[in-house]
């Protein structure tokens, strides 16, 4: 009977063994789970962390070549313009000297107008200086006639008397 007990009490020892180390080999293992979840946790956390870094990094990036591209944009609209308001000064430039070109053309035909105007008066003033000089010549002629005229009626009475005398 002690042998048999002895042989229980053992069996239990063992028994009891088993379950501590089973326990122990539990508790290992929860702990090994628990700080498997844990790692896990960290990394997921990691990974959550640089996925938030990247997409403020993208964000920024992103912002940086708006800003960029803004500016390009804004700096094509300026030369736009400098060459738009080049082009206008030209067209400016060239419609003034047309203008000026067009005035001194003006001024022109107005001298000419004038100077054609001095000639007509001119070849007018000419004209009748010739009549004038054509009717005084015919005047001039017509009273040295009257004056022979007068003469001759004269001499023919004078003679008459003359020849009357005798």
């Amino acid at each position: 009977q002690v042998t048999e007990m002895t042989v229980q009490l053992n069996q239990l020892k063992q028994e009891r063994e088993q379950q501590m180390m089973l326990s122990e080999l539990t508790a290992q293992a929860e702990l090994a789970a628990q700080q498997e979840e844990a790692a896990k946790l960290h990394r997921l956390q990691q990974l959550q962390a640089e996925e938030e870094r990247q997409k403020r990094h993208t964000a920024m990036a992103a912002t940086q070549l708006q800003s960029q591209q803004l500016a390009l944009e804004e700096e094509l609209m300026q030369r736009e313009l400098a060459a738009l308001q080049d082009t206008q000064q030209k067209q400016c430039n060239q419609m003034q000297h047309q203008l000026n070109m067009l005035q001194r053309e003006q001024e022109q035909q107005k001298l000419l107008k004038q100077l054609q105007e001095e000639e007509k008066k001119m070849i007018e003033q000419h004209t009748m200086r010739a009549q004038l000089n054509h009717l005084q010549g015919q005047l001039q002629s017509q009273q040295a006639t009257l004056q022979l005229q007068q003469l001759q009626s004269q001499a023919g009475l004078h003679g008459y008397q003359y020849s009357g005398h005798h």
